[in-house]
Order: C-alpha cells, then structure tokens, then sequence
C-alpha cells in the first residue's frame, strides 16, 4: 500500500511515517504471557494462523524468538472453536499458590471478536513473600484444553 510520505497511518495504535507502509498482523485470537523476574514465556495465535512465540531465559536474561509454523486452516477452526465454547465458562476466582520473590505470574486469554475470554489468570499477591496469588481460572472443558494446547508451546507454563 502506498502512502503519501506526509500522511499518519494509523490502525490498531500502530504509527507510521513513510512512502510504503506494512499493516500489522492480523487480529490476535490467543494471547498467553507468563513471567518472573528470570525466565517468561509469549506466545500468540493470529486469526490468519501465524504464531508468534517468544522465550526469556537465565543467565543473563535473553529473550529470544521461537520459529513456529502456522497453523492449518483445520488447526484453526479447532482453536477457534475452543474459544467459542470456552466463551460460557465459569470463572473460578481462588487463592493460588504463596509468593515469593522470582515467583512467576501471567495470563492466557482468548479473542471472539471484540469479547475478551479469560482462559486463567495469576496475578502475583500484593502481600509480598508469603502472601497467596490470585487465580482466575475458566472451568469450562473447551478452556482446559485451549490451555494445554498453549501449553505445548511455551516453556514456562502458567502455574495457579
């Protein structure tokens, strides 16, 4: 697509000033993040199948890219499928395991359309070391296997 090199590109908060510009990926459908203050894993699925995965590891801290195929169009229907039954889940809200310094914390959520689906969600204590995590979990059986799936992926699984 080519633009005037005076005019703003704006789409999906992605800016642009030049003569050729490349649109962003396409929408996100899955979107995990898992973290501490050493190792974290990234991971996505885009609705055209594309996968963008990234690792940080120790010591020192890299993140490096992971080069992962896209999925099929039959990959796809099966994961968007998952999103769409896990869309009615039940949100378990609990106390998850005890913090501590280097504890890990992050999220797996999923896109139908503008409608954010929470796959799980762990949210590090604000009590600081010994205080519990908070964690929000999908119960439906569609967002459990979202998240094993997920979990095949990534090296640094969400832990509740």
């Amino acid at each position: 697509m080519k633009i005037l090199s005076a005019c703003l590109l704006v789409f999906a908060s992605t800016f642009a000033f030049a003569d050729s510009v490349t649109l962003p990926a396409s929408p996100v459908v899955v979107d995990f993040f898992n973290s501490s203050q050493i190792v974290g894993s990234r991971f996505a699925i885009h609705m055209d199948g594309t996968v963008e995965h990234t690792e940080r590891t120790c010591c020192p801290p890299v993140t490096h890219a992971v080069s992962e195929t896209p999925l099929t169009k039959a990959e796809m229907g099966n994961v968007l499928g998952l999103i769409s039954n896990s869309a009615t889940g039940i949100i378990l809200i609990q106390l998850g395991s005890a913090t501590a310094l280097g504890s890990q914390a992050g999220y797996l959520r999923a896109y139908e359309g503008s409608v954010e689906v929470t796959i799980l969600d762990v949210e590090r204590s604000t009590k600081g070391p010994g205080g519990r995590n908070l964690v929000n979990e999908n119960q439906a059986p569609a967002a459990k296997a979202l998240r094993t799936l997920v979990e095949k992926y990534v090296a640094n699984p969400l832990i509740p």
